[in-house]
């Protein structure tokens, strides 16, 4: 296998893995609400560190929403990680790319 075709499965790979997170995400919104509250108030934070905010203060202010989330989906059974993507190659998350080295996955897929 010709390296672009390796990269091209590992994208494919990578997008699946974000559209199947995407589909739990909106599947705990529409059965949980009160974690789409918090998912909307986590998604701000990034965004006010880039206009200034004081980052650790930030960091801080996450604390509570996060746990709270966790606590919510664990009472509920749900894994706290259950709307993160979950990517075959935990090294590069599916891209390929190790920093600028080739994946390991990448160059199994070409062997």
């Amino acid at each position: 296998m010709k390296l672009n075709e390796a990269l091209s499965i590992k994208t494919e790979n990578r997008i699946a893995a974000m559209d199947e997170a995407e589909r739990r995400r909106a599947e705990l919104h529409l059965r949980l609400p009160r974690v789409k509250i918090i998912d909307d108030l986590l998604r701000e934070i990034p965004m006010r560190a880039l206009v200034g905010e004081n980052v650790e203060e930030l960091r801080a202010e996450s604390d509570a929403p996060t746990s709270e989330r966790e606590q919510i989906l664990a009472s509920c059974g749900y894994d706290k990680d259950y709307d993160a993507p979950k990517f075959d190659c935990p090294d590069c998350n599916d891209g390929g790319y190790c920093g600028i080295k080739l994946c390991h996955c990448v160059r199994e897929l070409m062997s």
